[in-house]
């Protein structure tokens, strides 16, 4: 069984207009398996992420689709710029399956 409800692709904005943000409380960042002897991790396969990080996040607020779930999205670990308990928001489009875009959301405003 596994610790989530869906996954999310990532893929970086590359221009394209962000069509719905989610908030979500981050449960789980952990290293992404680079499988058997490394091959995912290998800069020569097109999905490969450098520093491939894994999200778990529950979703708090945003699209309704996946308002209470729990998701999973991979991400390079430059954008995993947070810990377990913090609160982001996930920038979303493609009817809410690829995210492109990840924010701490600051407490102080």
């Amino acid at each position: 069984m596994s610790d989530f409800d869906t996954q999310l692709k990532w893929e970086w904005p590359a221009g394209r207009a962000v069509e719905t943000t989610v908030l979500v409380r981050v449960m789980r960042v952990s290293k992404s398996s680079k499988g058997l002897f490394g091959i995912l991790g290998s800069p020569s396969l097109a999905n490969a992420l450098p520093d491939a990080t894994d999200v778990v996040a529950v979703v708090d607020g945003g699209a309704k689709a996946l308002g209470g779930k729990t998701i999973l999205v991979q991400m390079p670990g430059v954008n995993a710029l947070f810990a377990v308990g913090d609160e982001v928001e996930l920038e979303l489009i493609d009817h809410d399956k690829i995210c492109v875009g990840i924010q701490l959301v600051d407490k102080t405003r």
